[in-house]
């Protein structure tokens, strides 16, 4: 009776089988086995009739191996029956040739809790184990499952336990044989940090300048800041003052509508940063404006 330890398929080179005669036999051969797109890479053992084999196998596919009647005797002098064929599948190749690709680049407040990744070239049948890391530290995510499709898409990943930083994505395919393919690996940008503005003056407080200068700093770049985002208490922005932007650095100006205490307000979600997280809103500024002598 021969049999196998080995999964089917395998990827185990060489294959370990055992023959087992049931009881003690003699005249048996590594020439007495015949294999199929394979070679015999060692016999030993032979107590109580049972025998360890390995075979080489030739290529990927089937390996059979057969033992042929009459090839060895027990100790009463009869010959072997012949043994039932026994096949497996051999596979040594790994998969290959996939790539992925972040669903979201980049990756922000808005998005963090849901990202997904998209395969191209897998193979079908195989079991993907992919992570997630940033370069700015936190969790690492990882994750498991089936290949369905050679363009599978992975989605409800939640990466908010990771910081800000460059994300890279890192993922191996494995075959029902055991062979794990290489890391195909992707990079996103992760900026999760909502901008908060912070209005600033210069002017002493109280102050007599009119207008009076300001500054607000997003501490980033800002998209779509103007000056209607801007409120005033007892004034109104200079026409056209608002200037800058570089860094999310802005200087304006408010011209006052009388003497008392002047705010300026920046609402949230009024601006957004390059990946796309809208700002908080800045802590109302106020000052004194006295402009009678």
């Amino acid at each position: 009776v021969i049999t196998s330890i080995e999964s089917d398929p395998t990827n185990s080179n060489p294959i370990s089988f055992q023959v087992d005669f049931g009881e003690t036999v003699s005249g048996f051969i590594s020439g007495d086995i015949v294999v199929g797109n394979g070679t015999v890479a060692s016999l030993t053992g032979g107590a109580g009739g049972l025998y360890n084999l390995t075979i080489t196998p030739t290529a990927n596919g089937g390996v059979t191996v057969d033992i042929a009647g009459s090839v060895a005797t027990d100790v009463a002098g009869n010959n072997n029956n012949a043994a039932v064929q026994f096949s497996i599948d051999y596979d040594g190749t790994a998969p290959a040739g996939y790539t992925v690709t972040f669903d979201q680049d980049p990756v922000n407040s808005g998005n963090e809790t849901s990202i997904g990744f998209t395969f191209a070239g897998a193979e079908t049948g195989t079991t993907y184990d992919y992570t997630i890391s940033s370069s700015g530290g936190g969790t690492d995510v990882t994750g498991s499952g089936a290949i369905g499709s050679s363009t599978e898409n992975i989605t409800g990943i939640n990466v908010s336990g990771l910081n800000d930083g460059t994300l890279t994505l890192s993922v191996t395919l494995t075959d029902d044989a055991g062979n794990i393919g290489a890391d195909a690996t992707d990079n996103a940008t992760y900026d999760a940090t909502a901008p908060t503005p912070v209005i600033t003056s210069i002017e002493s407080d109280p102050t007599n300048s009119d207008p009076i200068a300001f500054q607000v700093d997003f501490g980033e770049d800002v998209l779509g800041f103007v000056e209607g985002d801007i409120s005033v208490g007892n004034g109104a922005v200079t026409g056209s003052s608002l200037s800058g932007g570089a860094g999310g650095l802005y200087s304006f100006s408010v011209d006052p509508a009388g003497d008392g205490t002047v705010t300026v307000d920046i609402n949230a979600s009024v601006a957004t940063d390059v990946a796309g997280n809208n700002n908080n809103a800045a802590v109302q500024f106020s000052i004194d404006y006295d402009g009678t002598a």
